[in-house]
């Protein structure tokens, strides 16, 4: 096990210097592909972990979170907005993902054998603090069953290991409330199902 993490820490380097466009990427958060998913299947839970993937790829390669999500962002032409399928809110989003980018920092999801699960859009292993060898998990910060149109919008993701998901459910936290403000004064966005 030991040989093959190796072999995969001295390949990555290799395979991320030849990194994809944002055009290519941008697939990832493009709110028409999301809002058109197959509802209730977590379907942009895969997508948010490949994208998690790509942003560490890119920062390896010295471009920061922040300028890498505002490049993937120009690529989209819709204009933000909120209906029953979907909510689109870019500035929400990026400032979201920036911040489970860090989150998963301080689990330590950007691990040789973890990267190699993001890529593929599969659950990394925690591997550092309380919750150590536990699988993160997605989680929906404005609870799936509250507000399915929620489902797949990147504004509305979050890492949780998965100890700390069982406990949580469908519970309403504060970050449920601060996000539904977010969205309410970027895209007008009213949680019906409070």
């Amino acid at each position: 096990m030991k040989s093959i993490i190796l072999l995969i820490a001295l390949i990555l380097p290799l395979v991320a210097s030849e990194l994809p466009s944002y055009q290519d990427l941008s697939s990832l958060t493009n709110p028409e592909k999301l809002a058109t998913l197959k509802k209730g299947n977590r379907s942009g839970n895969a997508r948010f972990k490949k994208l998690m993937y790509w942003i560490h790829e890119y920062e390896v390669q010295g471009i920061k979170p922040k300028a890498f999500l505002a490049e993937l962002y120009n690529c989209h032409d819709s204009a933000p907005y909120a209906n029953t399928r979907h909510v689109y809110a870019p500035l929400t989003e990026k400032l979201n993902l920036e911040a489970q980018y860090r989150l998963g920092r301080a689990y330590g999801l950007y691990t040789a054998s973890n990267l190699v699960l993001l890529r593929k859009g599969n659950a990394a292993i925690v591997s550092k603090g309380k919750y150590t060898g536990e699988k993160i998990e997605i989680d929906h910060l404005i609870p799936y069953s509250k507000a399915p149109e929620l489902e797949n919008s990147m504004a509305n993701l979050t890492w949780l290991p998965r100890t700390l998901n069982r406990k949580k459910s469908a519970k309403v936290t504060n970050g449920a409330l601060r996000r539904e403000k977010a969205l309410k004064a970027e895209v007008g966005w009213v949680w019906k199902g409070k």
